[in-house]
Formats: C-alpha cells, structure tokens, sequence
C-alpha cells in the first residue's frame, strides 16, 4: 500500500491511498478527504495520524486477503475480523495505548462507512453498541526529567543556542511544535517590571486545533529563563544579525544558519546528543521535559495545596481537562518528597533557584562552541562557565 500526496490549486493536501497495483483504494482515500473538508473537527495533524492508521489496516488487509480488493474486504470484513487485526497488534509487541489509538480510528473509518455521505457501504459498523474492541488501557506512569537530568544533558550539546532552547523546554513546558513559533517579542521585557518578579506570563502559539486554528494559551518562564535568552541574543552573531532582517518579529530560537527552526531539527537534535550520551534516545525526547515541567510545578513553591499546583499545571500545559493533568497524581508521593529533598540540599528552594542553577551550570560562552555551521569539530565539549 502506497500513500501518494500532491496539493490541488487552492494548495490543499489531497492523500491517495494506492493498492500494490497502483489502483485506487476508494473507501480510505474518500474518508480522509471527507475529514479533510470537514475543517471544524479535525487539525491537519490529525488527519496525517488517521491515514498513517488506515495504512496500516489496508497493509494488513491486502497481504491477509490477497484473493480480493482491499475496498472489498472493508465492505465485507465482520467485527470479528477487526478484532483479530487489533490482536494481533499486541501480539507485535505494541502498546496498549497505541493499540486503544488505532482502534479509535478504524472504529470513526468502519462508522462513517455506514453514512449517506460514504454511500451506505455497510449496513453496520462491525462496532456492536458503539464499544471499542480493544481493552481499555492502564493509565501509565508519566515519565518526566528532573533538573538534575536536564542539566547533565544540556553539557552534552554543542553551542549556547542549543542549550539555551533545551532549557527552555524544561522552563515553560511547551511542546516542540509550540516552540518554534515562540517570537523574541513574546518574550518579556524585564525592565518593565519590579526586580523582584521571579516569574513572567508567556503566550503561546499552541497545537493547532479545529480548522487548522492555532490554539494560544499562555504558560510562564523564570527571570533567569529571560536573561539566558537576552544574553544569547546579544552576544550570538548569528542571532544579531538575523535581527537585522526579522527585525522584533525574529524566532527566540534559530538554526546555525540564522534561519527559522523546524520540528524535526529539534527532534533530531534531542536523538544525536541522547546517542553522543550513550542512553535511550527516548529518554530525553521532547516530551520528557514537558513532563518535566509539570513536575517542576508540583514540587514548587507556588502553593501548599497539591490540587491549587493541579490546576496551575493544567493552565499552563493547555490541557482542555484537569483529567489529563491528573495523570501526574500517578506518581507517587514518596517520589514528589524525595525531589523536594534533594533540592533543598542542594539549597534549591523555589522554582526560580532551580532555573537559575540550570544557567549557571550549563551556560556556554561563544568562544568554548565547538560546532560550526552544524558541523562538530569531535572531542569532549567543554561545559565549564567562562564569563571573561
């Protein structure tokens, strides 16, 4: 099975699913356009999911029943059937969670199959009731960095800039994606406020939600978040000069080249330094250090009550649903006390400590880089702070 893209002249994505005879498969292709003109629902993100999971299913059904057309098997496939194919998914060693994902997708596919709109294609989903086949996953354990962890990471990249842009991760909470459309006028100016404000509010260009709409919201950054990044700003000649032609509007964050970063320029450069670690590349994927947060926030100093830091944590992470925040109830009290502890000997007693000895320790003056033009020069990076 073969997906083949291309964008019509009002540049819209059309997606074609493509038999092993480069035959159009009818069913799958007209679902994901249909999702695709139904623009109040579904973020474009979205729609790139259900035609990976689609794909994966009409794979599945070309090898499995050969001796048919893969729109022949999707009209006459039973709920049985479907149930064995979601079986067999465990038996690949898949999650149960990714498993619970594709059958919410196969489930929305099989029930819009039976609509005016796919043509009454099937009399019923093969979903009796409307209940999923596949058995609803345990809530998991987040996994989350400490800043312990964060720190001992971000010495392993090469420029300030990385360092920088890692630490922001861990500081604000936001995701990859929101990341790279953070502005260097987002950022707050300290000089129009007290000195003794720790802590700044921070809009976000959040996921892109229904019709393609970017979501904001707003988090917040320590103080010494800011002087970080006013201080790469300043002393960056790439960021100086890329100043001179975005002006205000400049990324907080860019490439080597002065240009824009993408998504996958940040998750690979997560990927090389955990490999350059010798660890997990998922241990330090981005996600980790939005967890990270989170957990930040829930040791911190902003409230005694455990619910209050709940629901400071869900505003700042964007979570439509203090139920998805309250995975980190998960985690067990006995884990929360013992980060709690070994901040304080460390003499780490609120969250602004804590960001200020990320910066201290990790911070890279420009003449210790060893990468140009992302390309590494090789040998140990040195970490050590050098003001002069």
């Amino acid at each position: 099975m073969e997906i083949y893209k291309y964008k019509t002249d009002e540049e819209k994505e059309v997606s074609i699913f493509l038999d092993k005879n480069l035959k159009v498969v009818q069913l799958p292709t007209k679902y994901i356009r249909y999702l695709k003109e139904d623009n109040l629902r579904h973020s474009p993100k979205s729609i790139n999911h259900y035609v990976k999971v689609l794909k994966y299913l009409c794979d599945y059904l070309e090898e499995k029943f050969n001796y048919l057309q893969v729109d022949d098997t999707i009209c006459t496939m039973d709920g049985a059937a479907i149930g064995k194919y979601l079986v067999g998914l465990k038996k690949e060693g898949l999650e149960p969670s990714t498993i619970r994902n594709r059958d919410a997708v196969i489930k929305g596919f099989f029930e819009w199959l039976t609509t005016e709109k796919a043509g009454k294609v099937r009399e019923d989903s093969g979903y009796i009731n409307g209940s999923y086949k596949s058995p609803n996953p345990d809530k998991r354990l987040p996994k989350y960095l400490t800043s312990y962890e964060v720190v001992n990471f971000i010495k392993n990249l090469y420029s300030e800039s990385q360092r920088c842009m890692i630490h922001f991760l861990f500081d604000s909470g936001l995701r990859v994606s929101e990341l790279t459309r953070v502005k260097k006028s987002d950022i707050p100016r300290l000089q129009d406020f007290p000195e003794d404000t720790m802590y700044f509010s921070l809009p976000v260009r959040g996921s892109k939600g229904r019709g393609g709409n970017i979501k904001p919201r707003e988090t917040f950054i320590s103080r010494s978040m800011i002087q970080r990044i006013n201080r790469l700003h300043k002393q960056d000649k790439v960021y100086r000069q890329a100043y001179l032609f975005y002006g205000h509007d400049m990324p907080c964050f860019l490439n080597v080249r002065g240009k824009e970063l993408t998504e996958n320029a940040v998750h690979n450069l997560l990927y090389k330094a955990a490999k350059r670690l010798g660890v997990s590349t998922s241990k330090y994927s981005s996600h980790k250090y939005r967890h990270g947060f989170a957990i930040s926030i829930l040791t911190s100093e902003f409230d005694e009550d455990f619910v209050n830091k709940l629901v400071i944590t869900k505003e700042a992470l964007g979570h439509n649903d203090i139920g998805t925040t309250q995975m980190y109830t998960l985690i067990s009290p006995a884990a929360l006390k013992n980060l709690q502890n070994l901040n304080k000997a460390n003499e780490i007693f609120n969250r602004y400590e804590e960001a200020q000895r990320i910066y201290e320790e990790t911070y890279l003056p420009q003449k210790k880089h060893v990468e140009k033009r992302g390309r590494g020069k090789g040998g140990k990076v040195n970490s050590q702070r050098n003001d002069s």
